[in-house]
């Protein structure tokens, strides 16, 4: 497993884990400085890839965002349990 990087305005990103297909986009930072911050993702990815739960500089904020582009499948993160579920439809 390789570290992925997104350079954003002079600063790199890199997820732990994953594999090649495993793509980060839009990276917000929501809070702390430079003890554990929290980055707000949006994550792209294949089916069988392994999903990442963490950043290098930091962790994957509550409500970021995976879509696996082979089944469009969305997951949502959730920071509490550091896993990313399928939200429910509601229905």
């Amino acid at each position: 497993m390789g570290t992925l990087c997104k350079q954003v305005k002079t600063k790199k990103y890199c997820l732990k884990g994953g594999d090649k297909m495993v793509t980060i986009y839009n990276v917000k930072k929501t809070s702390g400085e430079n003890e554990n911050p929290k980055f707000l993702v949006e994550v792209r990815c294949l089916a069988a890839d392994e999903k990442p739960t963490s950043l290098e500089n930091g962790e994957i904020e509550n409500g970021s965002q995976l879509i696996e582009i082979d089944t469009q499948d969305v997951y949502l993160y959730d920071y509490s349990t550091k896993s990313w579920i399928i939200p429910s439809s509601g229905e």
